[in-house]
């Protein structure tokens, strides 16, 4: 990359001014992908004195800042707490530690990176998401988003509603970024799936969703209830893996989440 003038602002206000002032200005994250691409930036906006780097803990909610590290979020007592094993075990194989020290957890949502795990596992978790400008929204519907429009992301907001959630993916090496990842969530009757790395953006399942909703889920159902998760996703190929190696890992990975997560067969009950 290159950069014309850098820039530190002392808060919020003036950082969201510098960056809509150039349409090549950019804000800085870890830059631990930015510095590899090729672009031209105009201002460069590094936000480390405006307040972002925290894990707070609400009576509703946990708030992540958009500075905050992958390393501070997977190694956060309170996130464990609230919301189990799912995030943690998403980033402690990621890269290394190095690298989670540096990337920060708002550059790669903002960033709707398609190679990423975390993603995929915050929509399982219910995350919304808070701009500067454009106030709070569901990560879903920014995720959906076909341009948005400039803004600074300031937060990450995990509601707590007791969900119960797995995650799982498959890596080609320990510390690589996933073929193909899926979590699933349950908070009582209400069920949240996606997936991510098909490759492309994570996505959730909202038609399958909808029939779990709807009805008691026990694990005799698991198996039907996969095959229909599996076949409502567009999988691609690439390099790291076919479309119907994909389709295969999604259909297994979700039957063993949900035979996991649901009730009891009710003759067993």
């Amino acid at each position: 990359m290159q950069i014309r003038e850098y820039a530190r602002p002392a808060d919020l206000d003036e950082a969201y001014a510098l960056l809509v002032k150039g349409k090549t200005n950019r804000i800085l994250g870890g830059c631990t992908f930015l510095k590899r691409t090729n672009l031209k930036i105009g201002t460069a906006i590094d936000l480390q004195d405006c307040g972002l780097c925290y894990i707070r803990e609400e009576e509703d909610c946990v708030r992540i800042g958009a500075y905050t590290s992958l390393r501070e979020v997977e190694v956060s007592d309170v996130i464990f707490r609230e919301f189990g094993t799912m995030l943690r075990e998403v980033l402690e194989h990621l890269i290394g530690v190095q690298l989670r020290n540096v990337i920060t957890v708002g550059a790669h949502v903002a960033a709707r990176f398609g190679f990423s795990d975390l993603i995929p596992t915050l929509l399982a978790l219910n995350a919304r998401v808070r701009f500067f400008h454009g106030g709070e929204k569901t990560l879903w519907s920014y995720l959906q988003e076909e341009r948005p429009p400039k803004d600074i992301l300031t937060e990450i907001v995990l509601p707590k509603e007791g969900r119960r959630g797995k995650v799982q993916m498959m890596r080609l090496s320990y510390n690589d970024y996933s073929v193909f990842c899926l979590a699933v969530s349950r908070a009582r009757e209400n069920w949240i799936i996606s997936a991510g790395v098909f490759p492309g953006r994570a996505k959730l399942q909202e038609d399958v969703m909808e029939q779990m909703n709807a009805v008691p889920i026990t694990k005799k159902d698991a198996s039907l209830l996969a095959r229909k998760i599996a076949d409502g996703y567009r999988f691609g190929s690439n390099y790291r893996g076919s479309a119907a190696f994909r389709q295969e890992l999604c259909r297994v990975f979700a039957r063993r989440a949900l035979e996991e997560l649901a009730d009891e067969d009710s003759c067993n009950t």
